[in-house]
């Protein structure tokens, strides 16, 4: 060193340029591209969005959509397989396969703009990085096609790049090779990293079925269970019908199915071609067999059970209710032969009671030939147990879970009629049971959500937050590829750590006697030994699964849960939902789609009420200015009329009063007169008594308000939590009330839009 130090500095940098190739080395200049890809998919997302920062050769390599196709299902996300090769067949069809096309979004044209996508250089440069793909996820129902519009209207036309298109990023990627369209995995991860966030930031916009300009679609009393996919959703009410709805226009898709003879408690259907069914259970005790598209009877089980049927599942076998008469049935869909599962030990007419002669297979019929077929839906198992109302059922492969007001929640193998484990732990009835074959995720009279380990029944998170009992919940635990052995590893560790704790004096004994417990507070999910529910689970105390989880809940305390995990691994309600608040701005965004000016947009009741205090004290001019400017706002009279009465002076009270009763007549009467018009370039005027302003309604866009609307005045009073269901981006419910609600978090965000169909939901 000494020698170099005393070097001149052209010397030294001379030494450095002849030495930096043998210790800095390129590896990707060296190696070939496979054995890189294979070194960078032991990489995170962080550490591969860092290596793309290198150089430009470097951020090629990054863009291979095989790798970014891994590191998408190692985030725990899935994906429709159907959908996306129904969309490379689309983009590589003849008519679209042009360099003559361009980009065009839903079914409005768009001028090409370098600023309609998002950057992605060198995403064409190297076809060996673009090749084919396979996806061992699956669809749970095929999608079906939109009559209204082309079915991939919403999405953008692939082009052929050329040397100017390199640095934009679209859904798709050019395989010069076979010249054939494929799906860019990385796009994907983006636009799913984008919808996650969304639910994170708690952005989304709120629906409402019926669609608000359309209320008298509406079930005609409280509605107590619903099912949806992409295209359809089916409710069942207390007004003993079924509606079927379609997704997109929030509209009825025939009229309402009738068979009913009391209260439409449970339902679960498949618009697939293949199965084309709904079944319905009732408190008339029947359970009806719809075909789902005619909405005709298939079949009616007369008295499936002696009393209301609570719950019921289906799969691609067997059908299993449950009822207030304690028990659960179990019902093949298909006719059963002589030793298919469920047939049973035979009818002993049809069975010899003395040794027979050995079958010479190929010549003659042996005895199970002889025996009769096992017509649908004949009870081929009946399981008792519970000693109480059993209120929900799952179905798992040959495993049923059943939960009862008996406080037991037990795990059935049907095939053999047996109850195989029965786990314990709330300390009331359980109102609602989720499975998925190793976690039990139940909620209860005792206001609490509990995740138990299906393998050993033991309570590893107790989730507080309601305040009254759960009525339904649904969880999505998105398991890595590897969960299954990770989370037995992590399971045993926190064991062990557990027993040293024990060992140590750390905490007390739990066995033994005459200890008091001590008050310790509930975290939950939370591996510190002394928060430890039990010992000898097969899942950590979170329930395990992947960064992503989730679980919602509805509850008669009014609210609707979002349960998200921490960096720590730690459950918390990440955010609450209130249906009313959804109606009102479902109500807001429809009636503000046509406004001329900016619509009003808040996201809470409490926000709206502030909205209506504030033109309220701003006096009778301001409520007439405002209401004039945008109509819409009557449909806040409800909250308008109590803002009115907090005033104290009289006379001020009943001034705003008459004004606004004033502004709500005059604009029904412009709304009945625009609708006598025939479509016209008129714009009609009804001045406001004095006339100090005009209500103006063109009559090409139409009133922001229909007579119906006008009507029916938005029940707006907190209603108890029947129904929850979400899938990737939505979050849907059925309450007390006669409509249904919903939480978009796509956001309107039209990238998203368009990719809906594809992305699955966390499960």
């Amino acid at each position: 060193m000494d020698l170099i130090q005393g070097l001149p500095t052209s010397s030294i940098a001379a030494i450095v340029r002849s030495l930096s190739p043998r210790l800095f080395i390129d590896f990707v200049q060296y190696l070939p591209d496979e054995v890189c890809l294979r070194i960078l998919s032991y990489l995170d997302v962080k550490s591969i969005i860092d290596f793309s920062r290198t150089c430009k050769r470097w951020y090629n390599l990054s863009l291979d959509s095989r790798l970014w196709r891994q590191l998408y299902h190692l985030e725990g996300w899935f994906v429709s397989q159907p959908e996306l090769l129904k969309l490379e067949r689309w983009a590589n069809s003849s008519q679209l396969n042009s360099r003559s096309i361009d980009f065009q979004f839903s079914a409005k044209r768009a001028p090409h703009d370098n600023d309609v996508e998002m950057s992605d250089p060198g995403a064409f440069s190297s076809s060996k990085h673009t090749q084919g793909f396979t996806d061992e996820s699956t669809a749970q129902y095929p999608p079906t096609i939109d009559e209204t519009r082309p079915e991939h209207a919403y999405l953008d036309r692939p082009t052929i790049p050329e040397q100017s298109d390199l640095f934009k990023m679209t859904l798709w990627t050019h395989n010069r090779y076979n010249d054939q369209f494929r799906v860019n995995w990385k796009y994907l991860f983006m636009m799913r990293c984008r919808l996650e966030k969304n639910w994170a930031t708690k952005r989304y916009t709120n629906l409402q079925f019926p669609n608000p300009r359309y209320p008298d679609e509406a079930h005609e009393e409280c509605v107590y269970s619903l099912q949806f996919t992409h295209d359809y959703m089916v409710s069942g009410s207390r007004d003993k019908t079924l509606r079927i709805w379609d997704m997109k226009t929030q509209r009825l898709v025939r009229p309402p199915l009738c068979g009913h003879q009391a209260s439409v408690l449970c339902l679960q259907f498949d618009a697939s071609p293949e199965q084309d069914i709904i079944i319905s259970g009732s408190s008339d005790s029947d359970v009806i067999v719809w075909r789902f598209s005619t909405g005709e009877i298939l079949q009616k089980l007369d008295t499936a059970h002696r009393e209301s049927v609570l719950n019921l599942r289906f799969d691609n076998r067997v059908l299993v209710t449950c009822s207030k008469d304690t028990t659960i049935k179990v019902f093949n869909r298909f006719p059963l032969k002589y030793g298919d599962p469920g047939y049973g030990p035979g009818d002993p007419e049809y069975l010899s009671k003395v040794p027979i002669t050995v079958k010479r297979y190929g010549f003659e019929n042996g005895p199970a030939d002889y025996m009769p077929i096992r017509p649908p839906y004949e009870v081929i198992a009946t399981l008792k147990g519970h000693t109480a109302p059993v209120n929900a059922v799952q179905i798992h492969g040959k495993e049923v879970v059943s939960a009862s007001g008996d406080r037991l929640i037990k795990v059935w193998d049907w095939e053999k009629n047996a109850c195989i484990r029965t786990v314990q732990g709330h300390t009331k009835g359980i109102a609602c049971v989720q499975y998925d074959g190793r976690r039990i995720v139940s909620g209860s009279s005792d206001n609490e959500i509990k995740i138990f380990d299906s393998r050993t029944g033991a309570v590893v998170t107790r989730l507080e937050g309601h305040r009254n009992l759960v009525r339904t919940v649904q969880a999505g635990f998105g398991d890595l590829p590897y969960s299954l052995t990770e989370d037995e590893e992590e399971a045993r560790k926190i064991d062990m750590e557990y027993d040293h704790a024990v060992a140590t004096g750390a905490i007390e004994d739990p066995s033994r006697p005459h200890r008091p417990s001590s008050n310790r507070q509930n975290i939950p999910g939370s591996r510190q030994p002394d928060q430890i529910l039990s010992r000898g689970a097969k899942i950590p105390p979170n329930g395990g699964g992947g960064p992503h989880a989730r679980i919602v809940s509805g509850s008669y305390d009014q609210e609707i849960n979002v349960w998200r995990k921490n960096r720590e691994g730690i459950w918390g309600v990440h955010s609450t939902l209130h249906q009313q608040d959804a109606i009102l701005n479902a109500q807001m965004a429809e009636a503000q789609k046509n406004l001329r000016g900016i619509p009003v947009q808040f996201s809470t009741m409490i926000q709206w009420q502030e909205f209506c205090e504030s033109i309220i004290h701003g006096g009778v001019a301001r409520l007439q200015q405002a209401i004039t400017q945008n109509p819409a706002l009557l449909l806040l009279f409800n909250l308008f009329s109590a803002a009115i009465d907090r005033i104290l002076v009289v006379h001020e009270r009943q001034a705003l009063r008459t004004e606004l009763e004033n502004c709500r007549l005059k604009y029904a009467e412009a709304v009945q007169i625009a609708c006598e018009q025939e479509l016209t370039d008129q714009v009609i005027r009804v001045p406001l008594p004095g006339g100090r302003a005009n209500f103006e309604i063109d009559c090409r866009v139409g009133p922001q308000l229909s007579l119906e609307q006008m009507m029916h005045r938005l029940d707006l009073i907190p209603a108890r939590i029947f129904k929850v269901q979400f899938d990737a981006t939505r979050i849907i419910a059925c309450t007390h009330k006669t409509t249904i609600v919903a939480w978009d978090f796509c956001n309107a965000e039209r990238e998203l839009l368009a990719l809906r169909r594809v992305f699955n939901p966390i499960s």
